[in-house]
């Protein structure tokens, strides 16, 4: 036998597409990825989210107002940097 790892890195969704989160209001969206994902990443949430970065999925209830550029990636055993993507 043999482990197989995918070559190719994971492509990153947020699902639903278009996520909208509101200050005091319970949130939550889950990444996506292909290629095998082992983890999942996000820096610059808002306060009050929170990433399970086993599963990929967000949530939390947002402390903040604003626009947030949030860099998500997700990795998998050929690439366990893996890409990044910004979502605002």
């Amino acid at each position: 036998s043999y482990d197989w790892a995918p070559a190719i890195p994971p492509s990153i969704v947020l699902s639903p597409r278009h996520a909208g989160a509101r200050v005091g209001q319970p949130f939550s969206a889950q990444l996506i990825a292909s290629g095998a994902p082992t983890g999942y990443t996000a820096l610059n949430l808002p306060e009050g989210l929170f990433l399970d970065s086993a599963t990929g999925f967000i949530s939390g209830t947002p402390a903040v107002a604003g626009e947030f550029l949030v860099d998500v990636g997700a990795a998998n055993a050929a690439h366990p940097e893996g890409p990044s993507r910004l979502l605002t």
